[in-house]
């Protein structure tokens, strides 16, 4: 069985315990999934072909734990763009990614003015990409990308696969003697690798069903 199975099968799987909360509001399992049906259907609807990276661009919330698991679960390749970026940012990531799609919260639509919007659904809308590129495609199995410069100030850019972001999840699990039923009180944002560590072991936390 191969990544994405064993996520569906979590996912289908359905529960009425609380998944995930914000300050707003709270998401059982089952809510957690059916937005992620729902999202991930029109993303690969309005998905450009050769698909690109799909941005996220949202608050630390429920928003972005059902975004970061959806791209996860339909096999889009993500990038998480820190809620604090300027339109000048946004523009140097669309020239340095082959962008597909961005994912953004309403609050942030203003830094998208050269984009064309193509759906909303609740808070968030999806924006087209780069459209025609000479940017060197993805390689098929990228997962998630991060900017970073590590320990030597100079910033480069991280491909993570698919099994390697969800083995570094699982780590966390382990190393960290997480137990399955125990609660993350609060994770990082994920556009920092550790925050993508945190969402994806609160998923691997499920309660007993």
């Amino acid at each position: 069985m191969n990544r994405a199975s064993e996520i569906n099968k979590i996912f289908s799987r359905k529960s009425e315990r609380i998944a995930v909360r914000d300050r707003e509001q709270a998401l059982r399992f089952v809510d957690v999934d059916q937005r992620s049906e729902k999202l991930g259907s029109i993303l690969l609807r309005l998905a450009a072909k050769p698909l690109g990276l799909v941005t996220l661009h949202v608050p630390k919330s429920v928003d972005e734990y059902v975004l970061t698991l959806t791209l996860v679960r339909m096999e889009l390749p993500g990038l998480t763009i820190a809620p604090d970026v300027s339109e000048r940012q946004i523009q140097i990531i669309r020239q340095m990614y082959p962008v597909s799609l961005h994912v953004a919260h309403q609050d942030f639509a203003t830094l998208y003015s050269g984009c064309r919007e193509l759906e909303r659904i609740g808070h968030l809308i999806i924006f087209s990409g780069n459209g025609e590129s000479n940017l060197p495609a993805l390689l098929d199995n990228c997962a998630w990308t991060l900017m970073t410069s590590g320990s030597t100030g100079s910033p480069k850019l991280v491909m993570l696969d698919q099994a390697n972001l969800i083995e570094r999840a699982l780590g966390e699990k382990r190393d960290f003697g997480l137990l399955e039923g125990e609660i993350i009180a609060c994770f990082l944002n994920s556009s920092h690798d550790l925050g993508l560590n945190q969402i994806l072991s609160a998923f691997f936390l499920k309660p007993p069903w």
